[in-house]
């Protein structure tokens, strides 16, 4: 037994993919021989079923099963007839092959929506990492303006006039002070007025 399939070229992502059911129907049962396949249009065959639904609804498993008129190879090379029980069975081995594709068909499905959902995790860390440095940056930088700003104030800070006025009157009764110490006893040295250098 084997399958007419459709055609793709070598290069196509569904040259491997069309080939996989076959395949598992030969590893099912050695009354089908994956290596009599045929997967290429015919210029007879063009009007075949298989071919309008594979052209028009682009559906990829499309065969058609087949048989040879008297029967098959086994292991041993030697020519098996076909009974009416090998037809039976041949139906149980596609039922199992079409199973374990629709296994296959799951895992790969889980796989790239595990790949879809590591690769958004990726780039929400990349997005919260890189969002964590802006603020850090900017918090220094703040930080350093706030510094800059404070430094600045205390190096221009200046006494008010109010402020002026009051030690100016304050070093004037400290000198007129000592002036008057030093009219009352001329032997001692006149203090020094705080603040005032020798």
């Amino acid at each position: 037994m084997f399958v007419y399939g459709p055609y793709y070229a070598l290069h196509h992502e569904r040259y491997l993919k069309m080939r996989i059911l076959p395949k598992l129907l030969s590893e099912e049962t050695n009354k089908f021989r994956f290596f009599s396949c045929k997967f290429r249009i015919e210029r007879s065959k063009e009007k075949a079923a298989r071919i309008v639904l594979w052209r028009e609804f682009d559906i990829m498993n499309c065969f058609t099963l087949e048989a040879s008129f008297f029967g098959y190879l086994n292991e041993e090379r030697e020519t098996v007839e076909f009974t009416p029980v090998m037809f039976e069975s041949m139906g149980e081995h596609l039922a199992n092959s079409l199973y374990e594709y629709f296994l296959i068909l799951e895992e790969e499905d889980r796989q790239l929506k595990l790949k879809e959902l590591n690769r958004k995790k990726k780039t929400k860390l990349e997005r919260d990492s890189t969002q964590s440095e802006s603020l850090g940056k900017k918090k220094k930088s703040n930080q350093e303006r706030g510094a800059t700003f404070f430094h600045e104030n205390q190096a221009t800070k200046r006494d008010s006039p109010r402020q002026m006025l009051g030690k100016i009157a304050e070093e004037r009764e400290e000198e007129e002070a000592a002036a008057a110490s030093f009219a009352l006893n001329p032997n001692e040295p006149p203090q020094t007025p705080r603040g005032a250098q020798v």
